[in-house]
């Protein structure tokens, strides 16, 4: 810019009269640091709209991950039913499940059944946020296996995060989907999705659970960060550790997609 000597206001360079007074500009009088302050204006001007696009830019991501965070995990339900008789057959079938441990027996469960019959074990209707699991094993990744002496998970704050239903969805080839719902300060609905893999360790025998992936709403889990929802999953399923200590007398483990068939014996 070039600035008027009478009325001092900037005008383009090129310019032959000021653009306010109409003094005529000296331009013999102009000197190469005019320049030079000119340029660093302008870099100044473009860093400043540098900036201003990463803060927009870093905020449009954050919207969009938080976003895919709140999103409903898609197929949740938890609006399962059964009669009171069938209800009634099925614990009686899990607690004889629990009890076997010399001989061979099978056992089968809907998804209907097992939606019901532990989610009324786990008994959220309270608001527990679940507690800490101790010497909770780290899940096994598809191809390798879980370390049994992994850390305990954390506590739950009861008052920010407390679980409100786990959706327990058979899949085909011994894959299981469960979707936990929980809500954060009692009001904001979250939803944690883990699938994987129950199957009989061939060598140590008994079923072990291999990880195979992990969203948090909608947003996909990777590499390490898949263990969060899984750790989440340990520390509010505490109340059926009775069925854990099952898993070491488990030879066959099915699922067709609408219902889970286990032999259990010596």
């Amino acid at each position: 810019m070039i600035p008027c000597p009478k009325c001092e206001a900037d005008n383009m360079v090129g310019a032959i009269f000021c653009r306010a007074c109409g003094e005529k500009l000296n331009l013999d009088e102009l000197r190469p640091e005019s320049f030079k302050n000119e340029k660093e204006s302008l870099k100044k001007n473009a860093k400043a709209v540098v900036a201003r696009l990463v803060k927009i830019t870093t905020a449009l991501l954050l919207i969009l991950v938080l976003g895919l965070l709140l999103l409903p995990a898609g197929g949740f339900r938890s609006d399962y039913s059964l009669p009171a008789s069938d209800l009634a057959k099925a614990r009686s079938r899990l607690r004889s499940l629990q009890n076997t441990r010399r001989g061979s027996r099978q056992f089968s469960f809907t998804t209907e059944e097992i939606n019901l019959v532990l989610n009324d074990r786990l008994d959220f209707s309270d608001g527990a946020a679940g507690g800490t699991s101790p010497q909770a094993p780290a899940p096994a990744t598809e191809g390798g296996e879980g370390d049994s002496g992994g850390a305990a998970p954390a506590a739950e704050s009861k008052s920010m995060l407390t679980a409100e239903y786990l959706n327990i969805v058979p899949l085909s080839g011994g894959y299981v989907k469960f979707i936990l719902k929980s809500k954060f300060y009692g009001k904001l609905p979250l939803y944690t999705t883990v699938v994987g893999r129950f199957a009989v360790d061939e060598v140590d025998g008994g079923l072990k659970f291999y990880l195979s992936s992990a969203k948090a709403g909608k947003f996909p889990m990777f590499s390490k960060l898949k263990d969060i929802p899984f750790r989440r999953l340990e520390t509010v399923t505490q109340k059926l550790d009775d069925l854990r200590k099952v898993a070491p007398y488990i030879k066959t483990f099915e699922s067709d997609g609408t219902s889970v068939s286990v032999t259990v014996g010596s």
